[in-house]
């Protein structure tokens, strides 16, 4: 958002706004590069440039030759957004039986994204759990930030819809519909807390790593202890009036066997899965195991990863149909399980009249844990860059 200031400030806020969105995607470069870009003339740059760099958004390096010497001569320097300015948070919360894993990561303000690698389980039963994970997690994260580094926000991916700052549907962690539970956060921290559905969270990080996304319609399909999508439409996340858009977990319908049954229910790897790996002996979330199986093409499995893969298949066709996608990225918890199952869904895509391509996500399973630490960046991004006024002397 643009400041409402009018005439010379104004301008100056897009100036410096646009210098800071250059830097931002293009990464460092030199005043001139920079001022040629945007069409700046040198005293514009000079008065902006300036600003920002006694403000601590921006910091210089020397150029460097391509022999990694230093350029001879008067230095010229190059401007880079300033890592030690900001640090927003990222949590995922990730039912599976139960129970809770909160899942952290946090991200400076070049949007580099720190991924912490242990995390924490708990009880679902009721929402205080939860809230009482997420403070011992952000207590955590704390510890890996330099004491000088301001946390600016934090955002929050939800297994479920996130709609005007209300949870009304999360099938696999009930408790945080209650309204207290976003309430109760909100008093306990110092900083804005943002919430998003976990599988836009995911399309938002594959959108950030791989450019080429931004000129296609795609879909991300996650599958875990239940099964969302998101729409992403020529770079612009669809998230439909309410941001229900992608809910097809909720869709039923009738089976010749079973009766009526929906998409949640097929496509949950807690389901068939789930049971298939009981009936082996193993943990029911231990889908690594089944890779063994899968080479062995083992008869008891087989049939089961067939019927998964077939419902993999039924789900993307869906998205396909109603938005005409030209890929669909398909999220498993398991990067390996996930390896196995590709080849087979891709065989039935084969035979279609319009065909997609099926792929995985660049990040693996990090992606929606990555998204949350971007978004809290996007929505802290205003804050942590509005213009400072000057002390009085």
């Amino acid at each position: 958002m643009i400041s409402k200031a009018s005439g010379p400030s104004r301008i100056r806020q897009i100036n410096r706004s646009a210098v800071l969105a250059h830097i931002r995607n293009n990464g460092k470069n030199s005043r001139l590069q920079i001022g040629k870009a945007l069409g700046l003339s040198a005293a514009a740059m000079t008065s902006v440039i300036n600003e920002l760099l006694e403000e601590g958004l921006l910091i210089t390096s020397e150029i460097e030759s391509e022999q990694g010497n230093k350029t001879k001569g008067r230095p010229i320097s190059n401007l880079e957004l300033n890592p030690n300015k900001a640090c927003v948070l990222g949590i995922n919360l990730r039912p599976i039986a139960g129970r809770c894993i909160i899942e952290s990561a946090w991200a400076d303000y070049t949007g580099k994204i720190h991924t912490i690698e242990s995390s924490l389980e708990v009880e679902t039963r009721h929402y205080q759990t939860i809230i009482n994970g997420i403070q011992q997690t952000v207590n955590e994260l704390k510890k890996e930030l330099k004491p000088s580094l301001k946390i600016y926000g934090l955002s929050i991916g939800i297994p479920g819809v996130v709609e005007n700052q209300t949870i009304p549907f999360a099938p696999t962690l009930n408790c945080i519909k209650d309204p207290k539970f976003i309430s109760t956060l909100a008093s306990i921290f110092d900083f804005p807390i943002s919430y998003e559905n976990d599988v836009n969270l995911g399309a938002m990080a594959e959108l950030q790593n791989q450019a080429r996304l931004r000129k296609i319609c795609f879909a991300y399909l996650h599958a875990y202890s239940g099964v969302g999508s998101s729409i992403v439409l020529e770079g612009k996340l669809f998230k439909g009036r309410r941001g229900w858009a992608g809910e097809i977990g909720v869709l039923k319908f009738l089976t010749t066997s079973e009766g009526q049954t929906s998409f949640e229910f097929l496509l949950s790897m807690d389901s068939l899965l789930g049971d298939l790996l009981e009936d082996l002996g193993l943990q029911r979330n231990d889908y690594d195991a089944l890779v063994r199986f899968i080479d062995k093409n083992d008869k008891k499995v087989m049939p089961v990863i067939n019927d998964y893969c077939n419902n993999l298949f039924n789900a993307m066709n869906v998205l396909h149909t109603v938005f005409d996608i030209d890929e669909v990225i398909l999220g498993l918890p398991s990067s390996l399980l996930l390896k196995r199952l590709l080849p087979k869904i891709r065989e039935r895509v084969v035979n279609l009249q319009h065909r997609y391509v099926i792929t995985s996500p660049s990040i693996e399973h990090h992606a929606i844990l990555h998204g949350a630490a971007l978004n809290a960046l996007n929505v802290a991004l205003e804050k942590i860059e509005e213009r400072k006024p000057k002390k009085k002397a």
